[in-house]
Formats: structure tokens, sequence, C-alpha cells
């Protein structure tokens, strides 16, 4: 049973893989040589986080940090307190590419349009046009319809 746990360490099976240059003969080596476990290395690998850094990066590392309209803030809660959001939000606005200083409403109360006309809130658009109010949000996110912001 030695033999056949020492044959499948040696590489048999395994492939070489290159990182910052250097070429290593299997994953299981480039973990070893920056001291990480073959899970860790994965993880880091798929989010493109360096292979380098410390082993808690989250807490001491600076590439989390954030660069919102020229300002560097130190990470996503900084970012978020900065504008008076919550971390969840904030990192939503961010995905979905919504203002981080537009005025917090919640989607009910959100105006919109929808062939030309103006609704004060998703709820005036569903009872307006006779519809449910869960079913409101895909008439507003179709082709016909758009959401506005607050000075329109």
């Amino acid at each position: 049973m030695a033999g056949i746990m020492e044959a499948d360490m040696t590489g048999k099976n395994q492939k070489p893989v290159e990182y910052a240059g250097v070429l290593y003969p299997s994953m299981t080596a480039l973990a070893a040589a920056y001291g990480l476990r073959r899970d860790t290395l994965n993880l880091r690998l798929k989010k493109h986080i360096p292979l380098d850094l410390p082993r808690y990066a989250k807490k001491t590392a600076n590439y989390r940090s954030i660069d919102y309209r020229c300002v560097t803030y130190k990470s996503l809660g900084a970012l978020a307190k900065a504008f008076g959001l919550k971390k969840q939000t904030c990192g939503m606005r961010l995905l979905r590419h919504i203002p981080l200083d537009r005025p917090l409403r919640k989607g009910a109360l959100k105006p919109c349009e929808y062939q030309g006309r103006r609704y004060e809130s998703l709820k005036d658009f569903a009872r307006d046009n006779d519809i449910r109010y869960e079913d409101a949000h895909i008439c507003i996110d179709g082709v016909k319809g758009r959401w506005l912001d607050e000075k329109e």
C-alpha cells in the first residue's frame, strides 16, 4: 500500500503547473512551495488572490482596497461607512453600477416610468395598471419601463 501512495505522490498522474514564472511539477508542489494547503491554494487561484500573501491576508493585506471615484478606501466596510450604507447594500450597488450617493429608498417607493408615464412608486404602478405588485418589477425591468432617479 505504501508503494502505491508513493507512486501517486511522485506525480505520475500530476501535471506541471507554472506560477509567477516558475514551473512546479504539480499543484501539490506549488502549494508546498508557498506553505499552503491544497484547498487554500485552489481557492486563492480561483479568486485571483496572490499566493504569497500572509495566511490571514483578509486582515493584513491591502489587496481588498477599493477605488471609487478616484478615492481609495481600505475595505468595502470603509467605503460603505463613508457613504452611510450597510456593507451588503454597498456591495450590491457596486455590482449593479448604482451610484453610492443615491438616497436609500425601498423598491416599493422608487419612482419609475412605464411606456412614457411616470409613477411615484412601484405600488402606484401596480395599482394603476391592475397587476400584482410582485409582477410589477418585471414590467419596469423590461423593455418598456425604467427606474428613475430622484431628480427625474
